[in-house]
Formats: C-alpha cells, structure tokens, sequence
C-alpha cells in the first residue's frame, strides 16, 4: 500500500507546496514581529525606584514573553491546519489513486476479453471462409461434371433418337417381312390346294 501511494503521489509538488505555506507563514510571522517591535514612544517620568523599575521591567519581559508565546502558539496553530490540509489531500489523492488503479485493472480485464473474444471470432471466420472456400470448390466441380455429364447425355440422346430411327426402320421391315411371309404363305397354301 506504501509503496503504490508512494508512485501515484508527486515526490516534489507537496514539498514545494508545504515550503510555500512555511513560507508565507514565515514572512507573515516577520511582519507581525516587525510591526510589534516598533515602540510605543518613551515617556520619560520620573525614574521610579529601582525595585518598582526591576519589577516593571520583569512585567514588560513577562508581556513581551507571553506575546512572543501567543504569536507562536498562532503560527504554530496555523502550521497544524495547513498540515492537516496536507495529509487530506494527500489521503484524497491516495483514495483516488486505489479508486483509478481499480478502474485500471477493470478496463485491462475487460479490454482482455474484449480480444480473447475478437480472437475467437477470427478463428470461426477463418473456419467460415474454408467452408465457403470448400463448397466453392465443390460447386464448381459439380458445375463441370454436370456440363460433362450434359454433353454425354447429348451424345446419348442423338444415339437414342438414332436407334429409335432404326429400331422402327426394323419395325417396318419385319413388318414388311411378315406381310411378305404371309403373302407367301397364302400362296403356299393356294399352290398347294
């Protein structure tokens, strides 16, 4: 998880981001210690005794102290949300990182099957165009039989029209035939009476 967090967040945008913040703060800080150092004016009175002045002294040190404190305890405050803006950036990039990985892997599986499939269509494609290829084949082959068997049944015809001619040419010859043997016979039979 560390190290895929590590690659999808930019190494050198949220180090300059938070030296921008640090930054700005800084020079904000300087301009709130560069307007509270200004003076109020010194209004000389008379020198109070030198326990009241040690004592006032510690007071003004105290103030200066607790002010220095309050104005730290402030930058020091907004360093904190500004880091706290940080790390939820960083968690929301973090977050859509997993969320664009996961989306990632899903394209990858689906563009995966996507072309096992386009393959497998390739493949009956193929398979189709042999077949087609095949009965092409075998249709040009049963065109030329059919021609050739045509052309022997034309040659087979002209035969049978031929045979028929001179089976009935026999036909009128036995008939003729017959008639002439009964011809014969009736005169057989005359010449024998």
């Amino acid at each position: 998880m560390k190290s895929g967090f590590e690659e999808n967040i930019p190494k050198v945008r949220p180090r300059v981001r938070l030296g921008r913040a640090l930054d700005e703060q800084v020079a904000e800080a300087k301009e709130v210690a560069a307007a509270e150092s200004v003076a109020p004016p010194v209004v000389v009175t008379e020198a109070p005794p030198r326990k009241n002045r040690a004592a006032s002294e510690i007071a003004n040190l105290a103030r200066e102290l607790t002010t220095e404190l309050q104005r730290a305890t402030d930058v020091n405050a907004r360093l904190k949300a500004d880091l706290d803006a940080a790390l939820n950036n960083l968690r929301q990039a973090a977050d859509e990182s997993a969320e664009q990985r996961t989306e990632n892997a899903r394209l990858a599986a689906d563009l995966e099957k996507r072309v096992a499939a386009a393959r497998d269509l390739m493949g009956e494609i193929e398979l189709i165009e042999a077949e087609r290829d095949g009965a092409l084949a075998q249709v040009a082959r049963l065109s030329r039989e059919l021609r050739e068997e045509k052309s022997r049944s034309e040659r087979v015809t002209e035969e049978l029209v031929t045979a028929r001619a001179e089976l009935e040419e026999a036909a009128q010859s036995r008939n003729a035939l017959e008639e002439i043997h009964q011809a014969l016979a009736e005169a057989r039979t005359r010449i024998g009476r």
